[in-house]
């Protein structure tokens, strides 16, 4: 199996809706969608990435993808370098049950990857 079969391509979505209510469901215009050469449907799966607000680096200069700064701790910026750390947070989560409540050993990375495709639901458009 050739590597490039093992990863997980991640998109970004639109964030519409309150803070307690989100609508994901349309891909943002700046991320990239397949097929592929080959003909693979890409992104494998999408999450908010537009518009999300997360913790400031204190090493970190402004940048002009920044949406809004929203105090000395805190930004919001968009992208898919936004969505990508939510699905390896999942990822993350994932392995730590496999491991601790299924007693697995050995997880491959297409073992989670493919649950991780398999639990997304299609209402992207």
């Amino acid at each position: 199996m050739e590597i490039f079969f093992t990863i997980l391509a991640v998109g970004s979505t639109e964030n519409f809706g309150s803070k307690s209510h989100f609508m994901t469901n349309t891909v943002t215009f700046f991320s990239s969608i397949g097929p592929t050469l080959d003909g693979r449907i890409k992104p494998d799966v999408v999450a908010p990435g537009h518009n999300l607000v997360g913790a400031r680096s204190s090493q970190k200069e402004e940048t002009e993808d920044e949406i809004v700064q929203a105090d000395d701790q805190l930004f919001s910026a968009r992208g898919t370098s936004m969505s990508a750390p939510v699905v390896a947070g999942l990822a993350s989560i994932i392995r730590q049950f496999l491991e601790e409540e299924i007693g697995m050993d050995f997880i491959k990375g297409s073992t989670i990857k493919g649950m991780i495709i398999a639990s997304a639901h299609s209402k992207c458009v």
